[in-house]
């Protein structure tokens, strides 16, 4: 339960009532003393200090003459301290309703409130670094707290410190007028401000009150209007209202100021958003719910709520906080409906988070006639997990489409790929960069389509993508040059933003794109169309074909030294093979060959040769 501030609590009535209360000092052997009641000052210079260990329960000692237990029950202890009290001096701890208009109990020279719980007395030292200051403690009731004393009468004559009549004081002149009275105070009684208290006094007159509240009661805020008096002069015929007065010969009764008191009371602000985690996009809206609770004096609370939203956090983790009311986005205005149990409820409507990340409600209660205001989630004082989505980022598709399905192999024959990433409406274009491959999934003369993995070497990294129309963005590779017939694919990958998340084309069979790949047919002059690279791992069998066209079939050849454990074979079908396995120790290394295709004999014969690199790793 968070700490209570300071609040004012009928002030007057309370020091009224610890100055009509007395101290009454149970001694040892029986006997009884009494101090004499001593009015109370404004200049006062005792401090009190409350605490608790119960669960749930907390105290606040903000204000050092009125400080506030809250959340508390039967048979717990509040612990009682202060300064200021007279060395010596026997002081007591008593629990009391606040409420003036209460019975009394005369006894050994003291009013006291028949509300009251049996005295507990403790002794004030009266040296050391603990002199002057007041310790004990007090074991709480509900229900029933008093009569302080038994066997006496009750009364609504009031003796100390002046003798008068109690203003609205009824009694049926026995104990049980403790009832009407209890802990905590009867609904109608809390509406009039009224709270029970801890009363402290000692003989030498020093006073201090303590405020606790039980269970859900919260405490009372106060506004005070006065009316002016009025002066009445009779036998000489003149009346004076509101200020001076003039008198003609004849006595004078002047009727004194009233001071009226209105409580409003505090009401409690809980709020619920419809979904702890969303996708960013226009499915992706989360709405939140407030419940603002009453008293069953009141019922259920009316008037409007306000909701706001905050973004707290841009990261993939949930990051909850508070969403002031001048910092964060207006969501909605709503009205309150009546609900069960006093309680009213209003919805804040939809609202669609325009970026990945954590986004928190807040919620103010603006209060009406009868309840005051209250919050929920706009500060570090009333931080509200439940106020709080993780927004993930919106998934993305990716398409590409290769710029020609069929080349013929040559330098001067390349093509590209280009790559589309569609997001949404919310989070508009995408953004980041798309890495693009290339492969080369068949050497046969049909047309074969296939994935082409992200295991190897990229084409392109990281090409920025440029802005398209709507929620589109797009990207091209560079100019690829393929370096052998059969067929080739290329794939792309988006690597995702904080708005969007990754996507991919052509990289697996699940994605498989046939507009991805395209075929490259042999030239129709003697070629060698076989790939200029081939590469094996040391101490593991390979093997690469070397293919050519052209007519009459070649006889292909090599010129240049191999690793130790791989040979070079002529197919005497237009193909050569290059096969086996690199020696582990002295394999490995870049070996630079000359490919010889010699087609035809005598004056018709035509060389075609290529470079030719083999790496062992």
């Amino acid at each position: 339960m968070a700490a209570l501030g300071p609040w004012p609590i009928r002030r007057s009535g309370v020091i009224k009532l610890v100055t009509t209360l007395g101290v009454v000092a149970v001694l040892g052997g029986g006997t009884l003393l009494a101090a004499n009641v001593v009015e109370v000052s404004a200049a006062a210079t005792t401090t009190l200090h409350l605490s608790t260990t119960a669960a749930g329960a907390s105290c606040n000692n903000t204000n050092p003459s009125a400080p506030v237990c809250s959340g508390l029950a039967s048979g717990e202890t509040v612990s009682v301290s202060g300064t200021g009290f007279s060395p010596g001096a026997l002081a007591s701890i008593v629990q009391c309703n606040s409420e003036l208009s209460q019975p009394v109990i005369f006894f050994l020279g003291n009013d006291i409130p028949v509300s009251c719980s049996p005295l507990a007395i403790v002794t004030i030292p009266t040296t050391g670094a603990n002199k002057g200051k007041l310790a004990g403690t007090h074991v709480l009731t509900t229900g029933t707290v008093g009569p302080p004393i038994t066997g006496q009468p009750v009364t609504c004559q009031q003796v100390t410190p002046t003798s008068s009549t109690i203003a609205g004081c009824t009694t049926t002149g026995t104990v049980a007028d403790a009832a009407n009275y209890p802990c905590p105070p009867t609904p109608a009684q809390q509406a009039a401000g009224d709270t029970c208290v801890l009363a402290i006094g000692d003989q030498a007159g020093d006073r201090a009150i303590g405020v606790i509240l039980f269970g859900t009661e919260t405490p009372p805020t106060s506004s005070t209007s006065t009316t002016g008096g009025a002066t009445t002069t009779t036998g000489g015929g003149t009346t004076t209202t509101g200020g001076s007065t003039t008198t003609t010969g004849a006595t004078t009764t002047t009727t004194g100021t009233t001071t009226t008191t209105t409580s409003p009371t505090s009401t409690s602000t809980a709020t619920q958003v419809s979904a702890s985690a969303v996708t960013l996009g226009a499915s992706g809206s989360v709405s939140d719910t407030v419940t603002v609770r009453g008293t069953p004096t009141h019922g259920s609370p009316t008037g409007n709520v306000n909701f706001y939203v905050c973004q707290t956090g841009t990261s993939g983790t949930l990051i909850r906080g508070p969403c002031a009311a001048t910092t964060g986005a207006h969501v909605s205005t709503a009205h309150l409906t009546a609900g069960t149990g006093n309680t009213a409820t209003a919805p804040s409507g939809s609202f669609t988070p325009t970026s990945a990340g954590t986004w928190c409600f807040s919620a103010v209660y603006g209060g009406d006639s009868i309840y005051t205001g209250s919050s929920d989630n706009t500060s570090s004082a009333n931080l509200d997990a439940n106020e709080c989505v993780l927004v993930t980022p919106s998934p993305s598709t990716t398409s590409t489409f290769i710029s020609s399905a069929k080349l013929t192999l040559g330098p001067l024959n390349s093509a590209t790929d280009t790559v589309t990433v569609l997001g949404n409406v919310v989070g508009g274009a995408p953004t980041g960069g798309v890495t693009f491959y290339a492969c080369h999934t068949s050497v046969t003369a049909t047309f074969t389509v296939g994935p082409c993995p992200t295991t190897g070497t990229p084409q392109d990294a990281g090409v920025a993508l440029l802005t398209g129309a709507g929620a589109t963005s797009a990207a091209t590779s560079s100019v690829f040059v393929p370096t052998s017939v059969g067929t080739w694919c290329f794939s792309a990958v988006y690597g995702g933003s904080s708005t969007y998340s990754g996507s991919s084309d052509n990289t697996s069979s699940t994605n498989l794109d046939s507009n991805e790949c395209l075929l490259v047919v042999p030239p129709s002059a003697d070629a060698i169309t076989s790939d200029p690279n081939a590469s094996a791992r040391a101490g593991f069998s390979s093997s690469f074909l070397i293919t050519t066209s052209g007519s009459p079939t070649a006889v292909v050849k090599k010129k240049g030294k191999l690793p130790k454990g791989v040979h070079f074979k002529n197919n005497h079908n237009g193909t050569a093979t290059i096969s086996g396995i690199p020696n582990l120790n002295k394999g490995i290394g870049v070996y630079h060959l000359t490919i010889q295709a010699t087609f035809g004999k005598g004056k018709t014969r035509h060389i075609v040769t290529q470079a030719f690199i083999y790496t062992v790793t």
